[in-house]
């Protein structure tokens, strides 16, 4: 029984892992996207409405951090 479990929370954690990286390339893409439509339109990257996308993508880089270093620590999953 505890090998069934021990396999689990390896696939528990792989597939965490994975969803993780998703999330971050993502991200990119999305920040990458808002930097390129605000070049094109002659604005600064760092000027206008797309500010909250910066702010989000900041939130979610700086969550799958934390998580990451959770996912690291912690044998409980």
């Amino acid at each position: 029984m505890s090998a069934k479990r021990d396999k689990s929370k390896e696939e528990l954690t792989l597939r965490l892992k994975w969803l993780m990286l998703f999330r971050v390339i993502f991200t990119s893409f999305l920040l990458g996207a808002a930097i390129l439509l605000q070049l094109r339109a002659g604005v600064s990257p760092t000027r206008g409405p797309l500010l909250v996308i910066y702010l989000l993508v900041l939130g979610i880089y700086l969550l799958t951090t934390i998580y990451a270093l959770i996912l690291k620590r912690t044998s409980w999953i």
